[in-house]
């Protein structure tokens, strides 16, 4: 009677393990709650009563930073970011808090988030992301920028190219974050900051709570090869594009 109590013990706990889902890294948890993806909690967020914030709480961001060193997390961080840019561009709110946190994360990160976003699918992305995003909107109201709904993103995915194209510009950005790690670490902040090794050779980073970086120079995601730049919203869809699709 024991050994069938305990199978259907194990029987039942296989059954809500299935239902439940695999449990959720540290990671995704802050993911899910300050870049949220799920189409419900959007639109939540999005109605009369409930606005998105327009940044990440500053704790939230170094410890995605410091997670970027874990084999784990990382490849989960920069999917996510990537989902965002790529699939929601109608929620111009969402991808500069997408954008703000890989541009900090190109300064804080590991050597693995600098090695995927400088890939040619992805510089070519954020430099057409610069140039392209919204341009119907900017040519339209672009004697006032207050209409401009595009314009806080383009000029966060400027800022990224600057980093990515000038390597002094990067080293000096690392070295500030350095200093302010540093200034933090003598005031019993360590574990509040990574810390960035800006080395010119490597662009290396380490942090001594989390794992060591990668070794290997795998991508993260499945778009690597894809022409996303193509998929990048230029002007908002018009009512001709809606009677097209449903012809």
């Amino acid at each position: 009677m024991d050994r069938l109590r305990a199978a259907f013990d194990e029987v039942v706990d296989i059954v809500k393990s299935a239902l439940d889902g695999e449990p959720k890294t540290p990671a995704e948890i802050l993911l899910d709650e300050h870049l949220p993806v799920e189409e419900n909690v959007l639109a939540s967020l999005m109605s009369k009563n409930q606005q998105q914030a327009t940044g990440i709480p500053t704790s939230v961001v170094n410890e995605l930073a410091s997670r970027t060193n874990n084999v784990v997390d990382c490849p989960c961080i920069q999917a996510r970011i990537w989902e965002i840019l790529i699939d929601h561009q109608q929620n111009p709110t969402l991808m500069k808090k997408a954008l703000n946190l890989l541009q900090y994360l190109l300064i804080n990160g590991s050597q693995e988030v600098l090695n995927d976003t400088r890939s040619p699918a992805r510089a070519s992305f954020l430099i057409e992301l610069a140039a392209e995003y919204n341009k119907y909107e900017f040519e339209q109201y672009e004697f006032s920028q207050n209409l401009d709904i595009g314009a806080g993103v383009r000029k966060i995915a400027a800022e990224i190219n600057t980093l990515l194209e000038d390597e002094d510009a990067l080293l000096n950005a690392r070295q500030k974050a350095q200093k302010l790690h540093q200034d933090l670490s003598s005031r019993g902040l360590r574990s509040a900051y990574p810390a960035p090794s800006p080395t010119r050779a490597g662009m290396s980073f380490h942090d001594e709570s989390r794992p060591p970086a990668y070794t290997s120079t795998s991508r993260f995601g499945s778009r690597d090869d894809e022409d996303i730049a193509s998929r990048i919203i230029t002007h908002p869809p018009s009512d001709s594009d809606h009677s097209d699709e449903e012809r």
